[in-house]
């Protein structure tokens, strides 16, 4: 037996065969319900006119006649954009030629650091995982390892030691030639040299004592031999004394040691009076550089 049918709801009218789905594999038909309202009537609206080629043009655009240099199209310069001819067009600001405006800068190129880790301090109290990356972000390095840096130990200085005094050089006279001086304490000295070493101050130069007015030089006695032959026996050379006005030296200081010597026994015998720069007037040029002395006028002192 079949079930009962089951109605409805009560405004839906029944269903017929009309409004039942069509078999599987054909579109369904639209089908108009005559329960459902009509669709809204269309509205027709007119399109509008094309445009005729007739028609006037736009109006150009206002133009400002306040000075404001600009550059036109045609690569002129005007001094407002109301000069400008109708058919030009303004390029850009201020007076020809344009120039295009600057590249921004490139940002710099990333920093291609491997991942080592080697801590590094910057002088931007900032740890860096490496140098690399350091120098990436340009710093310089402060010091080795993390932030912050360690503070080196105050540096001590060695307490300052006075040098032990210098003692003097011993003295040694062996080459020094013979120039006899006479010394503060009324000794003659072999040179200047050993008085030096003796510490005692010059008197005058020559023997003492220093208050005579003549200084006698005497050459040494040279013995000349022969050999055996029908000539005279050997005869001597004579014994020359030569005298000349003594003037003391000024006191100098200390020198080498200076003693008195035959050195000026080689200087020739002409009576050629020099006056030298100490004061002193000596028998010629010879006598004058035997003693040291420079010659201060080919006369006798005063010059």
């Amino acid at each position: 037996m079949r079930p009962p049918r089951t109605p409805g709801p009560p405004n839906r009218p029944p269903m017929s065969r009309r409004m039942l789905p069509p078999p599987p594999g054909r579109p369904m038909r639209p089908q108009r319900n005559r329960a459902m309202p009509p669709p809204p009537p269309r509205t027709w609206r007119r399109p509008p006119p094309p445009p005729s080629r007739f028609a006037a043009p736009p109006p150009p655009p206002v133009r400002s006649c306040i000075w404001s240099p600009v550059c036109g199209s045609d690569r002129n310069s005007y001094d407002s954009t109301c000069q400008m001819p109708p058919m030009v067009t303004k390029a850009c600001a201020g007076y020809c030629p344009c120039f295009a405006a600057p590249n921004p800068p490139s940002p710099p190129p990333p920093c291609g650091c491997g991942p080592t880790y080697a801590p590094v301090c910057g002088t931007d109290e900032h740890t860096y995982d490496n140098y690399c990356k350091l120098r990436c972000a340009n710093q310089f390095e402060k010091c080795r390892g993390p932030c912050p840096c360690p503070t080196p130990p105050p540096t001590t200085r060695a307490p300052m030691t006075t040098p032990p005094p210098k003692t003097p050089a011993p003295c040694t006279c062996e080459n020094q030639p013979y120039s006899p001086v006479c010394g503060k304490d009324s000794k003659v000295y072999y040179n200047d040299c050993e008085r030096h070493c003796a510490n005692v101050e010059l008197n005058c130069a020559g023997m003492c004592p220093c208050d005579r007015e003549k200084v006698e030089v005497e050459t040494s006695q040279r013995r000349v031999t022969t050999p055996p032959t029908t000539l005279p026996p050997p005869t001597q050379d004579p014994f020359f004394s030569l005298f000349m006005p003594f003037q003391p030296f000024p006191p100098a200081p200390p020198a080498p040691p200076v003693a008195e010597s035959n050195s000026c026994s080689h200087c020739w015998l002409d009576n050629d009076a020099v006056c030298g720069g100490d004061g002193r007037t000596y028998f010629n040029y010879c006598f004058a550089r035997c003693n040291d002395a420079e010659v201060k006028c080919y006369s006798e002192c005063p010059c």
